[in-house]
């Protein structure tokens, strides 16, 4: 292999100053790998550029960021201490048995999948705090977070930047972590006027809608548990209701034609049994109830 040689900087130099030591421009610039000048490129001796290794450093490093802001809370919590001493015993199992040795249970691909409230994310949530205790690489979303995260990357990149985001993040990354994939969209993604459902009796005020997921999103959705279930990457996801509960949720997609007849309903119902089957899978068997 040719020896690389430093990358000439690209960055301009700042008129009228020179960066002191203590000058954020000047971090920017530090290669944590120490092979490259700071840029995240190296050039080889016939001028090709590759990538630094400090560059992937750096996303960790701001993955980690991210993560501890979300699993803040949770990273306080103990398998001694409430709430998961009120775990079910099977569920209290399972969590105990994965939590022994947390990396080689994430390198072996095993999931695991929670079903009920708060107790449910609190306890998947929980072993994400473990995996980024043990200095593995994370990704730690609610469900509609990631949706609409999906969403603005394909209004910024188009589909391009989403399959970019799914084979590169997403699917390699060494656990994922969901949360409340069946919850309801949140209203800033879909506003939608409340409107009067069957159960409102004349002349009361409607019930807020919550709204669908969308075709895109479901797409979106199968894509990043497809590729995690090929690829054998462990994955840990929690739900408010157990597998009859997110069978109903998707199905229930906006724009869907009726599910009860015909041929594409058909294909749809076939569509969610594919999703199903491999949440099923990464999870090691299907979702267990904390209470």
């Amino acid at each position: 292999m040719l020896a690389p040689r430093i990358f000439p900087s690209l960055e301009p130099e700042r008129p009228g100053r020179a960066p002191s030591d203590s000058s954020p421009f000047v971090e920017e610039r530090t290669c944590l790998a120490e092979t490259c000048d700071g840029s995240g490129w190296l050039l080889d001796e016939r001028d090709i550029a590759h990538k630094c290794e400090c560059r992937a450093m750096r996303k960790k490093a701001r993955r980690n960021g991210q993560n501890r802001r979300i699993l803040g809370r949770y990273l306080a919590l103990s398998l001694d201490a409430p709430p998961l001493t009120d775990l079910a015993t099977p569920a209290a199992e399972a969590l105990c048995d994965y939590c022994a040795d947390v990396p080689a249970s994430v390198s072996s691909g095993r999931g695991l999948w929670f079903a009920g409230d708060d107790l449910a994310v609190a306890t998947c949530t929980f072993v994400g705090a473990e995996a980024l205790r043990s200095g593995l690489d994370i990704l730690c979303y609610p469900g509609d977070e990631l949706l609409g995260r999906l969403r603005r990357i394909g209004a910024e990149k188009g589909d391009q930047g989403i399959e970019e985001e799914i084979d590169e993040r997403l699917a390699e990354i060494d656990l994922l972590v969901l949360t409340e994939l069946d919850a309801p969209a949140s209203p800033d993604r879909y506003p939608e006027p409340a409107r009067l459902t069957d159960d409102d009796a004349p002349g009361a005020p409607p019930t807020p809608y919550a709204p669908a997921m969308t075709d895109t999103d479901f797409s979106q959705l199968f894509q990043v548990v497809d590729q995690r279930w090929m690829r054998q990457k462990a994955t840990v996801l929690s739900t408010q209701t157990g597998l009859a509960g997110l069978e109903d949720r998707l199905l229930h997609v906006s724009g869907w034609p009726d599910t009860r007849t015909g041929a594409e309903p058909r294909r749809r119902v076939a569509q969610v049994q594919r999703l199903l089957f491999r949440l099923r899978s990464l999870s090691g068997g299907g979702p267990l109830s904390p209470q």
